[in-house]
């Protein structure tokens, strides 16, 4: 009984594991019946051999580089606009370029992280302090230079 209940539960798990996706290539293979073209080819799928990951895995992965993708897009779009903004303002309250920036729809750390790119100058102004920020006084970062 024992055998059969070890024989069922190593069925079962092998049933439910998630199954690995099948890999395919597109070949180019010549073909006689198309019309009489220079161009005879066309492509053809052909079945590669088992992924060494699950669908799952690979939506997932394909999800979080799309992700990313995007974060890599935005924070160069951020980095435009406050080179920009700094180069049409000059130096300027940091809370001031985060508001514009949020009205431009860009978000407060997506900013920080262009600020660090493009490495400003950050200082301090009046009593209490507040922080601005500045482009650096060398011409790397300006809009020409890019």
């Amino acid at each position: 009984m024992r055998a059969v209940a070890a024989l069922i539960a190593t069925l079962a798990a092998v049933l439910a594991a998630p199954a690995k996706a099948a890999c395919f290539v597109i070949t180019s293979v010549e073909v006689d019946w198309l019309d009489d073209s220079n161009d005879n080819t066309t492509g053809c799928l052909r079945y590669a051999g088992e992924s060494k990951y699950t669908a799952g895995e690979l939506v997932a992965r394909n999800a979080e580089n799309a992700a990313a993708s995007v974060d890599r897009q935005e924070r160069k779009d951020a980095v435009m606009w406050l080179r920009g903004y700094l180069e049409l303002h000059g130096t300027s309250l940091s809370a001031d370029v985060k508001r514009e920036g949020a009205v431009a729809g860009v978000s407060v750390r997506t900013l920080q992280r262009a600020r660090n790119d493009l490495k400003l100058i950050v200082g301090y102004t009046g009593q209490p302090p507040v922080s601005t920020w500045s482009l650096p006084l060398d011409d790397s970062t300006s809009v020409a230079a890019h």
